[in-house]
């Protein structure tokens, strides 16, 4: 599967220094990547869990962002 995260315009842009944490289950291991602003694609467990950290790299304590999905 391919993800790609699209923040607001009025957000910090998404980059290597301003990245989330994808985790995953791939052959029954946990696995993580970082979402630094391109798709990223991954090969999950089937039915396994995918987590997006609810903060990125540079979130102040009080901060966290909020997801909505689509599929296309």
């Amino acid at each position: 599967m391919t993800i790609t995260l699209n923040p607001s315009p009025t957000s910090i842009p998404v980059n290597s220094s301003n990245y989330f944490t994808i985790s995953y289950t791939q052959s029954g291991t946990t696995k993580s990547v970082q979402y630094t602003g391109s798709p990223v694609t991954i090969q999950a467990d089937a039915n396994s869990v995918l987590t997006i950290s609810a903060t990125s790299s540079q979130s102040g304590t009080s901060e966290e962002w909020c997801f909505s999905i689509s599929s296309m």
